[in-house]
């Protein structure tokens, strides 16, 4: 109190200049600790100029860092003493750091899209990003595995021909490696599976023996399907073409077609599996049968049949459907019945309709291809069934629903037949998938932009599993769920280990493994007012869950939508109509821009999601919260509002983005820093291109961008209207008409109650009206004296 009462009586201008002088010694204290070490140590300070000649040779573990980064300050000291180590235990590495607030075009370049990223270069080319922990120990042995012994490091052409002459002498098997020149002649005939692998990936030298035995068994399992490789070291242009996200990463090829990414655990009997459901005689088209195929067949159903644990947690109330592989007609007498057995893909057509009659035979081959799955292809005709087309509220033709579990999903997205089959695939698969190991997560973050984790503790809960998979019914598998027990992951992300929290459900995006975008505890539940559900009554707990308005229902579906993505006809619907309304930050970038426009996206997703802590949400004013979940207290993500950061096609979608948005294509646009930005609320039809002063937003600078987003969530800057007054005033009024109908269909007794009492007004005040006269002979009236 003393020392309060001393610095009031001190002049104002004195505080301030004392507090302005403390400020900027702790930001030169930060500034300190994240800046690169003297130049002695092994550790050196990269910058474009240089960069490529010095990692050209040998090995470099380079940390990507920004001097304002909070994470970055917290871990110099690890740095320091890794460079400092590393003398000694790492000699033949080379340690360095690229300031990022200076160099953001190279730290764009190497894919830096957080603070700080850790990445080992060899030969000028990333071998792989590090992403476990910010602990020295982790580091270390993360070197060890990554980087041969010293004693054996030989240059990148002899250790390609090393690892091809271990593989050959190891084993008595011939393994095919294709070409460019060799790949397309190849794979145009009959069944191919693929490995794309690097000869410097320590995943990929560890699978290699078990590669090596699928290829020696598979000759008599899969005698006709054919093996092979493609090293993406020497050509990586080839794997980018197939799609090559990580090694190893194994596709089915069958007659030159691209059919399905394996996206299972390494395990031998989990790829033979793959191979046995992907490659028998009725999943592939044209393929000759013998009894030798026979014998292989009937072995492999053998193989399906065993009781084994599986990895997925799959319904047992699911049967097989579309065993015909034909499309059933549904009818009013069918229709029901046929949707009570399963999942159900119905196209709703009229027979005069072009793009009905064009999506015919695809649809037709669709059922074919998914024969013996667990959906059923159906559709109706809506000129012969025109009551049942109204009654699903189909309003133009071919509508595409899928119905699961008494709820149904609009398909929106493209109609050719490989992204209609991925669609059904994903969206019966089973929900549910077990986490063997941090390294399979891992690997799902990278094949996912979003994924769900379920961590229990110390068992399985087969309840919780079978709530959790209706709550999800509507995710239609996107994200995926993974479940685990592991008592590691629940230290990783600090949740209570107490009977008061059995599970947590945890959101991760932006193929981070470690930092979550939110986490929802069951203790959240315990909240409700139901004396059962506090009590932890497992049977209230479930029926809670499987609650479409509840608070976990409702999470999942706010948190599926990814950081960032590019809008297209596919991806449209998803992001600008999700339930969750979420800001959209979208890029009008022209063809030429797309692959740095997409970094750079990604990168700004990436500053977004720690400035907000991970979640990736802005907050909104006090003013512009509303309730997430109508009935509870809400105390997770009141007042918060998703943001996903997109980027469209200016020359395609032109027309589109200035009638929307008043953006105008540019032709001569050749720069990012020219690129125009706008922030859209696609549900209430209006969105910002400016700053306070009118400045417009371009993709020079994120820090306008977030400060826009920011001050449009808290209602302090105008926005603009996508429609004008007229369009607006029509749109008001049919919404009312709207909200008028579905009061009256909810509440009918509520709506003829009205309807009478007003009539029964109406006619009092006409009786009240012209209850003093009387008519008289002559057509006249005049006034009568009342009896009271």
């Amino acid at each position: 109190m003393a020392l309060i009462l001393s610095l009031s009586r001190l002049p104002t201008s004195l505080i301030l200049t004392s507090l302005l002088a403390l400020t900027l010694a702790c930001f030169n204290v930060a500034r300190i600790a994240a800046v690169p070490l003297d130049s002695s140590s092994q550790n050196l300070e990269l910058t474009p100029e240089d960069f490529k000649e010095k990692t050209s040779t040998g090995y470099w573990l380079v940390e990507h860092f920004s001097p304002f980064c909070p994470h970055c300050v917290q871990f110099a000291p690890t740095w320091k003493q890794l460079v400092k180590d590393a003398e000694t235990e790492f000699p033949f590495v080379h340690l360095a750091q690229v300031d990022c607030s200076v160099h953001g075009d190279l730290c764009t370049d190497n894919g830096a899209n957080s603070f700080p990223q850790i990445n080992l270069f060899h030969a000028g080319q990333t071998v792989q990003v590090y992403k476990g922990s910010r602990d020295l120990s982790d580091l270390k042995n993360f070197l060890h595995l990554q980087i041969p012994d010293p004693n054996t490091h030989t240059s990148p052409d002899q250790a390609q021909k090393d690892d091809s002459k271990f593989k050959l002498e190891e084993t008595s098997v011939t393994l095919v490696e294709l070409t460019p020149d060799n790949f397309e002649k190849s794979t145009a005939t009959g069944i191919w599976f693929i490995e794309h692998f690097s000869p410097y990936c320590p995943h990929c030298r560890r699978f290699a023996p078990k590669w090596e035995q699928l290829v020696k068994e598979g000759k008599a399992e899969f005698p006709h399907v054919n093996f092979a490789q493609v090293n993406c070291a020497v050509h990586g242009d080839l794997c980018k073409e197939n799609g090559v996200t990580g090694y190893p990463q194994m596709n089915l090829f069958i007659s030159g077609k691209n059919t399905e990414e394996y996206r299972g655990s390494r395990d031998l009997n989990d790829i033979k599996d793959f191979l046995t459901k992907r490659t028998s005689k009725s999943n592939v088209p044209g393929q000759d049968t013998s009894a030798k195929d026979n014998t292989d067949s009937n072995a492999g159903t053998n193989r399906e049949s065993q009781q084994e644990e599986s990895d997925s947690w799959q319904d047992p109330r699911l049967p097989k459907l579309n065993l015909k592989g034909e499309v059933v007609s549904l009818t009013p007498e069918n229709f029901v019945q046929t949707l009570e057995k399963g999942p159900a893909f119905v196209k709703f057509f009229a027979p005069w309709c072009g793009h009905c009659k064009k999506l015919a035979p695809t649809w037709a081959q669709m059922a074919k291809r998914l024969q013996g799955g667990h959906t059923t292809i159906a559709e109706v005709n809506c000129d012969d069934h025109r009551n049942l087309c109204t009654a699903q509220n189909i309003k133009g033709y071919p509508t595409l629903i899928y119905f699961a579990n008494g709820k149904k999903s609009e398909y929106n997205s493209g109609r050719k037949l490989d992204q209609m089959i991925a669609f059904v695939e994903q969206a019966s698969a089973p929900p549910l998938r077990r986490l063997k190991n941090t390294d399979e997560l891992q690997l799902m973050m990278d094949q996912h932009e979003v994924v769900y984790l379920l961590l229990m503790h110390s068992r399985v809960d087969q309840n919780l599993l079978d709530a959790m998979k209706d709550a999800s019914a509507s995710l239609l598998g996107q994200p995926p769920i993974l479940f685990s027990t592991s008592p590691d992951l629940f230290q990783r992300y600090k949740l209570p280990e107490s009977p008061s929290t059995p599970w947590a459900l945890i959101s991760l995006k932006h193929r981070n493994a470690y930092n979550p975008s939110s986490i929802f505890l069951s203790s959240h539940l315990t909240h409700s007012e139901n004396p059962l559900i506090q009590a932890g009554d497992a049977s209230a707990v479930s029926e809670m869950i499987r609650d479409p308005k509840s608070q976990l229902a409702t999470w999942l579906r706010t948190h599926r939508l990814p950081t960032w993505i590019e809008l297209t006809q596919d991806t449209f619907q998803q992001v600008m109509n999700a339930p969750e309304e979420p800001l959209v930050l979208i890029a009008a970038v022209p063809p030429a821009l797309k692959g740095k426009a997409e970094e750079r996206l990604r990168d700004w997703a990436g500053i977004w999601r720690s400035v907000t802590g991970g979640a990736g949400r802005v907050k909104l004013s006090s003013k512009g919260k509303k309730k997430l979940w109508k009935g509870e207290t809400v105390r997770m993500e009141a007042g918060e509002r998703e943001v996903v950061f997109t980027w469209m096609d200016a020359v395609r979608w032109k027309d589109w983005m200035k009638s929307m948005y008043g953006v105008e294509t540019k032709e001569d646009v050749d720069s990012l820093d020219r690129v125009r930005v706008v922030i859209a609320d696609h549900k209430r039809l209006i969105y910002w291109d400016a700053d306070k002063e009118g400045r417009q937003i371009k993709l020079a600078d994120h820090r306008k961008a977030f400060s826009v987003i920011q001050n449009a969530a808290k209602g302090l800057i105008e926005y603009k209207h996508s429609e004008n007054r007229v369009e607006r005033l029509a749109r008001y009024i049919n919404s009312a008409f709207i909200a008028l109908e579905q009061y009256i269909t909810e509440h009918p007794l509520n709506a003829v109650f009205i309807v009478v009492v007003t009539m029964i007004g109406v006619v009092c005040v006409i009786v009240k009206m012209v209850g003093g006269s009387a008519a008289v002979p002559g057509g006249e009236y005049r006034k009568i004296e009342r009896l009271d």
